[in-house]
């Protein structure tokens, strides 16, 4: 799914429907649709547009669940 935007004068397109740079992954093609059931080619949805990186904009304000990769430098 891709939707088009606008934030402060200039025109975006987004694929992302959630925050952050780790994409969400489903397990299928019907789960990924279950994710935007609501929301059909032409509507009117609202797209949250990180001030500091608008070309990211995406459309469920919650996070992905992936943990968080924490690595140690050896000394």
């Amino acid at each position: 799914m891709t939707f088009d935007y606008t934030y402060e004068g200039g025109s975006y397109t987004s694929t992302n429907v959630y925050p952050g740079e780790l994409p969400r992954e489903f397990g299928n093609e019907d789960q990924a649709r279950a994710q935007l059931a609501d929301d059909g080619p032409g509507d009117t949805v609202t797209a949250y547009v990180p001030p500091d990186s608008p070309g990211e904009a995406f459309l469920k304000h919650t996070t992905t669940g992936k943990p968080f990769l924490a690595i140690e430098a050896a000394s």
